[in-house]
């Protein structure tokens, strides 16, 4: 099992099946691979609220070009050098739609997200992408709220 945090904003969307998938960052930990399970939660580290469970469906590399005056936002999934058509989104109905499907309205929110998150927004970033499908389960809230009974 693999597990994932989210920040409050995301919740409602995995919720409701509209956000499945996450960007991460390749660190030390080894991220989920197809098959894997994946525990979504949110809330602080030591008080952990479990949204739910998943099974991964698939995990790649993935590069975000956030543009500037003088190169085009594009995303590129797996090796950007040896990207095909299909592996590579550049159109703005293909950088929104992409967006929506991780949880924002659109490129400009999800570029507006990362500039907060990674400031300074880079020029180019590449990281991993895990998806889950529609195999998410709905989670039991490891610390109700207080007055919640259980």
């Amino acid at each position: 099992m693999v597990a994932y945090s989210f920040k409050p904003r995301f919740v409602l969307p995995i919720e409701l099946g509209e956000k499945r998938q996450t960007i991460r960052g390749v660190g030390k930990k080894r991220h989920a691979r197809s098959g894997d399970t994946l525990q979504l939660y949110t809330g602080p580290r030591m008080k952990p609220r479990k949204i739910g469970e998943a099974t991964c469906e698939s995990s790649s590399p993935i590069t975000l070009a956030f543009g500037d005056a003088t190169k085009r936002p594009f995303v590129v999934f797996g090796d950007p050098q040896t990207a095909g058509p299909g592996e590579i989104l550049i159109t703005p109905a293909e950088l929104d739609e992409f967006a929506v499907l991780d949880g924002f309205a659109d490129w400009q929110a999800l570029a507006d997200f990362w500039a907060e998150t990674h400031a300074p927004l880079p020029a180019e970033w590449t990281g991993i992408i895990v998806r889950w499908g529609e195999t998410f389960r709905g989670g039991l809230a490891l610390n109700p709220p207080a007055g919640a009974s259980t």
